[in-house]
């Protein structure tokens, strides 16, 4: 197979959903977003619609190549963690809620404070290191000797009832971070007062920011130009 190359991606993708369509194949992942993405996706106008995750594995300056998968130039498969078309991710957001001694819980999502409207298990409490804020009745809040509580879930712990955005995935490729357009860095997200190239310009210096951020502490800053898994995708029917 020759070098990798972007377009043809979009060729093999198509076949994959349709094949995968045809098998009825279907798979449901979770994703983690920060408060701001999630905002970013909800919102009505130029919403959020693509997402680039670190490949976390030492790739040469080829990158992946597609064969029957995903694969290095070694021939050494590589699966993309977040599925591929016609996939669905569920958000994964931080929350924050209240129980109190009847068992009746308020919780609330922590991107837009809006409530959590799921059902709530009745058997669903957020590990103890999670609580922010108590009352005691008398006895230890881990033996549930407890008439009011607060907790704070991090993304990462939200329950699957709990999400109230899934996204489905229109497309999968891989690139450097550096590799992203204007076009793309709008498609994450983000957007300008500015026009034209000072648009551009100040475009890219925000998604460094923010790719810097997330990523730069783990290793993959911008400077690194780590290669990336870009996701792109569409709000679902839950």
């Amino acid at each position: 197979m020759g070098d990798f190359n972007r377009r043809d991606t979009v060729g093999i993708w198509e076949e994959e959903k349709a094949n995968s369509n045809r098998g009825g194949i279907m798979t449901e992942k979770p994703i983690l977003f920060t408060a701001e993405m999630v905002r970013a996706i909800l919102r009505e106008e130029n919403p959020k619609t693509q997402t680039r995750r670190v490949i976390k594995r030492h790739l040469d300056d080829r990158g992946l190549r597609w064969v029957t998968g995903w694969e290095d130039w070694h021939g050494c498969p590589i699966k993309c963690p977040y599925g591929k078309p016609g996939d669905h991710l569920w958000a994964r957001e931080a929350m924050a809620g209240e129980m109190y001694a009847s068992r009746h819980w308020e919780l609330w999502y922590a991107a837009d404070h809006d409530e959590v409207l799921s059902e709530i298990p009745s058997d669903w409490h957020p590990p103890i290191n999670m609580v922010s804020a108590y009352r005691e009745r008398g006895d230890n809040i881990r033996d549930g000797g407890f008439d009011w509580y607060r907790c704070t879930v991090p993304s990462i712990f939200m329950p699957r009832w709990a999400c109230r955005t899934l996204l489905c995935v229109k497309d999968v490729r891989v690139e450097r971070v550096q590799d992203i357009s204007t076009c793309d860095i709008v498609a994450e997200g983000l957007s300008s007062q500015f026009r034209e190239h000072d648009a551009a310009v100040d475009l890219r210096d925000q998604f460094r920011t923010l790719w810097d951020s997330i990523n730069g502490k783990r290793g993959f800053g911008w400077d690194e130009n780590p290669w990336v898994w870009v996701v792109e995708f569409e709000k679902a029917e839950q």
